[in-house]
């Protein structure tokens, strides 16, 4: 066999083979799809909704009454008069009690009320009143919206060394809320108003005076908070509480903070409180759940018990309705 012409005739075949295949190595590749066409991209992300804005929370106001023990210059021969260190202990608990509104009781005026509530914060106001250094009074934060009403000068009885009581009317957003700061007469602390006991008869003088002025509010459809010392232990089926919350006229019910709670100033001093926060029944729904609360002084602080005072304050927090 001729095995040169075999070669030579195989030559041009190889040649042929080999271009053909160089070629199809980019011409006969298979498509494939280009990763950037339009219609291989992704779908974008669906948009998300912005989120809706938390509501802002209703504002609250936190009330409290404290009688602050003869906060005066002129305290009686049987308790020791405050040094510096002892105004200085009761801005300690003024400051921890963090109330937007303070009723007290037995203040002679504003510039004592300044060395236990700073006057950087607080406003003050008193009942016009100059036969007594135990005047009722109060402070609230400034920047608050508060009038001065007149003075419940009635509860005094005929001009006497009896309290006026404070009136104040708070604006919060959506509802004002009117404000009786009272201390009421001393003796008659529990059992019937007898008229043959001199505190018990003019206590009993004293209960249709607040009564009338919580039916002139329920009249007007105004939520309103009576608060201070009452100088009684109020509670259902006792006399005085139920001659004030008597259900009339219609919308004059009365809720008693403090109902439920015994005291605990002092270990416990007292069996019952004499001070309270009372509100209407257009008030009632402004009381925040559980806020109810007494302040109680330090069991370090027993030895200062005649400095500081034998009432403990009280507080609770109303909110502005729900717009």
């Amino acid at each position: 066999m001729n095995h040169r012409r075999l070669l030579t005739a195989a030559l041009p075949i190889a040649l042929l083979l080999t271009i053909t295949s160089a070629a199809c190595s980019t011409a006969c590749t298979p498509d494939t799809p280009d990763q950037t066409e339009p219609w291989n991209t992704p779908w974008p992300a669906a948009p998300t909704a912005e989120p809706e804005p938390e509501p802002e929370p209703n504002p609250t106001l936190v009330v409290a009454t404290w009688n602050m023990e003869w906060l005066t210059d002129q305290r009686p021969d049987d308790l020791p008069p405050r040094t510096q260190a002892d105004l200085d202990r009761l801005a300690a608990y003024a400051t921890r009690l963090d109330a937007d509104l303070i009723v007290f009781q037995e203040v002679e005026g504003e510039a004592v009320a300044a060395k236990v509530f700073d006057p950087a914060v607080y406003d003050f106001a008193f009942i016009d009143q100059d036969n007594t250094v135990q005047r009722v009074g109060a402070a609230w934060r400034r920047g608050l919206d508060v009038t001065l009403n007149p003075d419940l000068a009635e509860l005094q009885l005929d001009g006497g060394r009896l309290r006026r009581g404070l009136d104040l009317t708070v604006r919060l957003p959506g509802v004002e809320v009117r404000f009786l700061a009272v201390h009421l007469k001393s003796g008659c602390f529990d059992g019937p108003l007898s008229p043959f006991d001199t505190a018990c008869a003019d206590l009993k003088r004293q209960l249709p005076i607040v009564e009338g002025w919580i039916d002139q509010r329920a009249a007007e459809h105004t939520p309103a908070i009576i608060l201070g010392d009452f100088n009684r232990q109020l509670r259902p089926g006792e006399p005085f509480w139920d001659d004030l919350d008597d259900s009339d006229p219609e919308g004059s019910d009365l809720q008693l903070a403090d109902a439920g709670h015994r005291p605990r100033c002092w270990d416990s001093r007292y069996p019952r409180f004499i001070d309270h926060i009372v509100l209407n029944a257009l008030a009632a729904p402004l009381l925040v759940d559980g806020s109810f609360d007494e302040l109680v002084y330090d069991a370090a602080d027993a030895r200062y018990s005649d400095q500081l005072s034998d009432h403990c304050p009280l507080r609770v927090a109303i909110t502005a309705p729900a717009n």
